[in-house]
């Protein structure tokens, strides 16, 4: 599993966790923000993977993770900054 795909998973599920909390609309404050709280951190392992995965360093998948929906359109369309393996070998 690359890199990329890793950070995908762990983005979708890190998404799903805060939407899911938001509409089941938990009572009690602290499962609120405990699961609030997973949801934010997987997010940015995720946007750090992916960043990662695309040639970056990790402190751009952080800043772009802080950025919200913007960050992962800009993460999403950031060129691939690592060389293909087939130039690797032909080299």
């Amino acid at each position: 599993m690359t890199k990329r795909n890793k950070g995908l998973i762990f983005i979708v599920i890190g998404v799903l966790v805060v939407v899911i909390e938001g509409i089941i609309g938990i009572e009690s404050l602290w499962i609120d923000l405990l699961l609030g709280g997973i949801g934010v951190v997987l997010y940015l392992i995720g946007c750090i993977y992916y960043a990662l995965g695309k040639g970056y360093h990790w402190g751009v998948g952080v800043v772009l993770a802080f950025l919200a929906v913007v960050g992962l359109i800009i993460l999403f369309v950031l060129p691939e900054k690592t060389v293909p393996l087939e130039k690797k070998v032909a080299e």
